[in-house]
C-alpha cells in the first residue's frame, strides 16, 4: 500500500511539473506547446494570442523575428522574478494589440526597480492593450539603444494597481531611442513624470493625465545630459505641468496640442504659432497678394455703367467723323 501511495505521489509531482510554465526565457517558437497562449508561425513571423488570465511567461524576441501579440482581453505576466514580460532584442519586432480592449500586461513578482515590463531594443508598435507599471522605480516600456517605438493606441498606467504612494513612483515610458506617439492614454503615477525622455520623442496625439494619488509632477522630463529632442505636434494634456528639464533645453518645440495650463508652455511655441483657447495653432498671416493695396489694383467690375456708356458714345463719334471725311 505504501508503494502505491509513493508511485501516485511521484506521478502527481511529474504532472504538476509538466503543466507548469517553464521558468526561463521562452522563444515565440515554443509558445504553441504552452498553456495560456496559442500561436501560429510563418517562417520568422509569429501570431500569438493570449487565451487565459493564467498566462505567465518571459518572452524573448530574437533578431529577425516578428511577433504580433494579441492580448485578446486577457492578462499576461512574467514568470521569472525580476524578468521582463517581453524582451525585444536588437533586430526583433513586437506588434502589441488587444482585440477585446480589456487585456493587461503587468509583473507579478518583481522587486522595486527591477526589469521593465517590456524592454525594447529593436522595433515595437503598440496599438492596444494596457500596460500597468506598478512597482516603485519600474517602467512600463524601456525603449533603449537604437530602438524604435511607435504608439497609436492602448494605455500605459504608471499609477499602479492601487493608490499607495510608495508603489506609484514608476514611469510609463523611458525613451532612450526614437519614439513616436500618435494615440493612446498615459497615466502619471506618484512623484515622477509619466515619460522620461533621453533621446528623440515626437508626440502627435494621445491623452496625458494624472492618476489617483499623483503629486502633479510634470508629464514629461527631458534629461538634457543626453541632449534629447522633443516635438509636440498634438495631444491633449490634462495636466498642470507638461515639461521639466534638468537644465537648459533648446531642442523642444511645441507646434500643436491642447493644454490645460498653456502659460507654462509658451516659451516652447515658435514664431508663426500662437495659443488660442489652450490650443497651439498656426497663425493666419496675410499673404503678399492679400496685403497689396486695392487702390493699386482696381477691380474693373467697379467701373460705373455710365462711364462705360460714355466710352461707347465717344467711340461712336470718332467713327462718324472718320466716315464723313472719307466721303468729303
Amino acid at each position: 500500500m505504501m508503494k502505491i501511495k509513493n508511485v501516485f505521489l511521484i506521478i502527481t509531482l511529474m504532472m504538476g511539473f509538466i503543466l507548469m510554465p517553464q521558468g526561463h526565457a521562452i522563444s515565440p517558437s515554443d509558445i504553441e506547446s504552452q498553456s495560456g497562449i496559442s500561436g501560429t508561425k510563418t517562417e520568422n513571423t509569429y501570431d500569438l494570442k493570449v487565451t487565459s488570465d493564467d498566462a505567465k511567461y518571459d518572452i524573448v524576441i530574437e533578431s529577425g523575428e516578428v511577433v504580433t501579440l494579441d492580448l485578446d482581453g486577457h492578462k499576461l505576466q512574467n514568470y521569472t522574478e525580476n524578468n521582463s514580460v517581453v524582451h525585444v532584442k536588437n533586430g526583433g519586432k513586437l506588434i502589441l494589440k488587444d482585440s477585446k480592449n480589456t487585456g493587461e500586461i503587468s509583473v507579478q513578482n518583481n522587486a522595486d526597480g527591477a526589469a521593465p515590463i517590456i524592454k525594447n531594443e529593436g522595433t515595437m508598435e503598440m496599438h492596444g492593450g494596457k500596460i500597468i507599471s506598478s512597482r516603485k522605480g519600474s517602467v512600463g516600456i524601456l525603449n533603449t539603444g537604437t530602438a524604435t517605438l511607435t504608439i497609436t493606441g492602448g494605455t500605459i498606467d504608471a499609477q499602479g494597481e492601487d493608490t499607495d504612494v510608495l508603489s506609484n513612483a514608476s514611469w510609463a515610458i523611458t525613451n532612450q531611442g526614437t519614439a513616436t506617439i500618435s494615440g493612446g492614454t498615459f497615466i502619471q503615477g506618484y512623484q515622477v513624470s509619466a515619460i522620461q525622455n533621453e533621446k528623440d520623442l515626437t508626440i502627435e496625439g494621445g491623452i496625458f493625465q494624472y492618476g489617483e494619488g499623483s503629486t502633479h509632477f510634470s508629464m514629461i522630463t527631458n534629461n538634457v545630459d543626453t541632449e534629447p529632442t522633443l516635438s509636440i505636434e498634438g495631444g491633449t494634456f490634462n495636466t498642470d505641468s507638461v515639461l521639466s528639464s534638468n537644465g537648459n533645453n533648446d531642442n523642444t518645440i511645441i507646434t500643436g496640442g491642447e493644454f490645460q495650463n498653456p502659460e507654462k508652455i509658451k516659451s516652447y511655441v515658435p514664431e508663426g504659432y500662437e495659443l488660442e483657447n489652450g490650443k497651439v495653432v498656426l497663425k493666419e498671416l496675410p499673404s503678399d497678394d492679400a496685403a497689396t493695396d486695392d487702390s493699386k489694383n482696381p477691380d474693373t467690375s467697379d467701373i460705373p455703367l455710365s462711364l462705360f456708356l460714355v466710352l461707347i458714345a465717344i467711340s461712336g463719334c470718332g467713327i462718324t467723323y472718320m466716315v464723313k471725311r472719307q466721303f468729303n
